[in-house]
């Protein structure tokens, strides 16, 4: 990753929250694999076998991302574990990933988290922060 530019921001009411400066590292776990899912439409005859498909559109997908939260204090850690939460929380949001200048932009919906601070992550002043965030297929490039 290190001969990567990598660039991760998702939006808030306030504004962008960006996920690679401050407290904030993305995982390298954490990158969208693309995938498409469909949602299909099949009908069946008791004359015939098996199933004709006729009708299928893309169906929102759902991946993985991973943040690392680090803070110089353990109420650092907690104000920005709570920004994560409260941003993927929102029914509807943005995440803009840029990486080695190629911009995509995903409509996202509220994710499901989960938040370890086990006692080395307490220790070290640190949390992981892993989001299931679902998406609209349609997947915008190159925005501005």
């Amino acid at each position: 990753m290190s001969d990567m530019d990598v660039q991760c921001r998702v939006t808030t009411p306030g504004g962008w929250l960006d996920l690679m400066s401050g407290p904030y590292q993305l995982s390298a776990e954490a990158f969208l694999d693309e995938q498409v899912q469909w949602r299909r439409q099949e009908v069946a005859s008791p004359f015939v076998e098996g199933t004709w498909l006729v009708n299928a559109v893309r169906d929102n997908a759902t991946t993985q991302i991973v943040i690392w939260v680090r803070g110089t204090s353990s109420a650092e850690v907690v104000a920005a574990v709570q920004a994560l939460k409260d941003t993927f929380s929102q029914i509807n949001y943005g995440v803009e990933f840029t990486v080695n200048g190629a911009k995509q932009f995903f409509q996202c919906y509220a994710a499901d988290y989960s938040v370890q601070t086990s006692r080395e992550f307490r220790a070290s002043r640190m949390a992981k922060f892993t989001a299931e965030i679902t998406y609209h297929p349609v997947v915008e490039a190159d925005v501005s």
